[in-house]
This record gives C-alpha cells, sequence and structure tokens, in this order.
C-alpha cells in the first residue's frame, strides 16, 4: 500500500502500513472516531489498523482508506519510489525510472524537427 499526506510530512519509503496509515488521517484531518462513523467500524478496530502490526484485513484497510479518499493499490517493487514521489508532489508530474527513455510528445517531436532543421523555433 503506498499512499501519503500532500500536507505535512511527506510519504517514505520505508513507512510501514500503520505510518502510511496515519500520514492519511494527517491529510485527510480526520479522527479515529469519524472515521468509525463512516465506516461502521469500531474506534478500536481503526486504531488496530492504526497500530500496523500486520493482522489487520485488507477490506477493513480498504474501507478506511475510502472513507477518507484513496484506494488500496498494489505497486511493483520496482516502482514504489517513483509512485511515492509522485504522490508526494501533488500527483502533478509522473517521472520515469531512471536510464527510461520515453518517446517523444507530438509538440516536443515539432520541435524537434523544427531545430534538426536548422531553424529557428517560430520563425
Amino acid at each position: 500500500m503506498n499512499v501519503a499526506s500532500k500536507a505535512g510530512s511527506p510519504l517514505q519509503s520505508e513507512y510501514g502500513i500503520g505510518e502510511q496509515l496515519a500520514a492519511v488521517f494527517r491529510h485527510a484531518s480526520a479522527s479515529q472516531v469519524q472515521v468509525a462513523d463512516r465506516t461502521g467500524l469500531s474506534r478500536q478496530a481503526i486504531a488496530k489498523a492504526l497500530e500496523g502490526n500486520g493482522n489487520t484485513r485488507v477490506s477493513t484497510l480498504d474501507l478506511i482508506l475510502d472513507a477518507l479518499g484513496y484506494s488500496l493499490v498494489a505497486v511493483p517493487k520496482g516502482y514504489k519510489a517513483e509512485v511515492i514521489a509522485f504522490i508526494n508532489n501533488g500527483a502533478r508530474v509522473a517521472s520515469l525510472p531512471a536510464g527510461t527513455v520515453a518517446p517523444l510528445g507530438m509538440a516536443q517531436q515539432a520541435y524537434a524537427d523544427h531545430v534538426a532543421m536548422g531553424k529557428e523555433f517560430g520563425k
């Protein structure tokens, strides 16, 4: 599970599930009681999930995250750092893994072709 706070401390890849869930609670400015009311779970079940002891059901995590406006998503380990960076920067810029080359977009290709012909852009 990879989730991050958009305000306060950013998510770190070494965070455990409880720490990630706590970051979501901080971002949402929600209390355990509020989430318990929204989900129908007990406050004790929410507290147990926040402990991150590994005994929380996936369905419970899914309910809690949904009540906070998040989704539970499995991320391939090789992309974990990039996904966390994307979330931490407010989902504005996605970067490719180091060493990966992406094809140029249409505007980028037009500019590259124009430059390759020895012309100044815009002329």
